[in-house]
């Protein structure tokens, strides 16, 4: 696992699941100012259960950490589009 991996930690405890991350990348692109992180869960489930509890939720920034600005954004998807998956 990366160094981004806490982030990732905070975010499957917020949302009360049990799920490992196997893998995890950053993407920069040049018309994006904030990182894409970009983690993969060890199986579908995992996946699955991550989307629906952070939809029931609704987590935001705020929830991880009182000192980042509600302008930062939390997005949980399934796919990544074909631009972002040639960058990792």
């Amino acid at each position: 696992m990366k160094t981004v991996c806490p982030l990732y930690k905070k975010i499957i405890k917020q949302l009360n699941i049990t799920a490992t991350v196997s893998e995890a990348n950053r993407i920069t692109l040049s018309d994006n100012k904030n990182p894409i992180r970009v983690a993969k869960l060890d199986t579908i489930d995992m996946r699955r259960d991550l989307i629906s509890a952070y939809k029931a939720k609704k987590l935001n920034v705020n929830m991880l950490s009182s000192s980042w600005t509600t302008e930062s954004k939390i997005f949980i998807n399934e796919r990544l589009t074909k631009k972002k998956r040639f960058f990792i």
